[in-house]
């Protein structure tokens, strides 16, 4: 982590919270992210974020390991409590484990909800799992997929900052919906969204097509995607982009949108300040 903040201007830093036993244990790396990213010469300050699984261990651990159920307001609290300033979440996918018995309807009102909540704060939000499995397994021109995707096209609607892919298998010969120009198109065209899109882990991705990371995260950036979420050599990938700008394969208008788009998000939630 401290080299690739060091040595490249990355975006941001998914906390890991595994073995956590105290609050402190997720200030001091939170800290340490902001402190690297602001003196590595990349004028941005870094997302210091954080997914629903971290969330719900630090909220068991700030209630000293008893009921840990937080409601989108106090999790929100908390999460600014420790540093963290994108919250990957919720998961509005509606076959994922957790939502589990879940209605499309309930699954809309906790999108809007945390959007809702995340919008008054400090911390971006960004419902994850879209456009759901069995969205993505109907693709996009389905007339069905309208109604499956209701979660996120209420989380949109009320103000959601960021949307981010899911990782879910597709049949056949199918494309990874997170790197799949036609659902990225759905997404800024069907449901009007003109905030950041997060990639899915592109690792997944790229195993699951049969191509490079980098090829991977080329064709989310060239599909129209914003934010690239790497698990593995990100300082990589980040420095084969910068190749591809060099030599044409990537444009540089198409970066400079996304990067637009990354900074207004990081201005209007007081991360970033110029």
């Amino acid at each position: 982590m401290e080299k690739g903040l060091a040595q490249t201007p990355l975006g941001g830093v998914v906390i890991d919270t595994g073995n956590i036993a105290s609050l402190g244990q997720t200030t001091v790396p939170c800290d340490n992210v902001r402190l690297l990213s602001t003196t590595s010469g990349a004028l941005a300050t870094a997302f210091v974020a954080m997914g629903v699984g971290g969330a719900s261990l630090l909220a068991r651990v700030a209630s000293s390991g008893g009921a840990h159920a937080l409601s989108a307001s106090e999790l929100v609290e908390l999460l600014d409590e420790v540093g963290v300033n994108l919250y990957l979440g919720p998961d509005l996918d509606p076959s994922a484990p957790d939502n589990e018995g879940a209605t499309l309807e309930g699954l809309a009102q906790k999108g809007s909800t945390y959007a809702v909540q995340c919008g008054s704060s400090l911390i971006v939000d960004c419902p994850l799992g879209f456009p759901g499995a069995e969205a993505a397994r109907l693709g996009p021109t389905d007339e069905a997929v309208r109604s499956l995707v209701a979660p996120f096209e209420r989380a949109v609607a009320s103000g959601a900052a960021m949307v981010g892919f899911g990782d879910f298998e597709v049949p056949d010969e199918g494309v990874p919906a997170t790197i799949d120009p036609a659902w990225v198109a759905y997404l800024r065209e069907g449901l009007g969204f003109e905030g950041v899109v997060l990639s899915g882990v592109l690792d997944y991705a790229a195993d699951r097509q049969g191509v490079s990371l980098v090829d991977a995260a080329l064709a989310f950036i060239e599909a129209g995607g914003d934010l690239l979420y790497v698990d593995d050599s990100p300082v990589t990938v980040a420095a084969a982009l910068a190749e591809a700008v060099c030599d044409g394969r990537l444009s540089e208008e198409r970066v400079d949108e996304s990067v637009r788009r990354i900074l207004e998000v990081k201005v209007s939630r007081g991360i970033q300040q110029f």
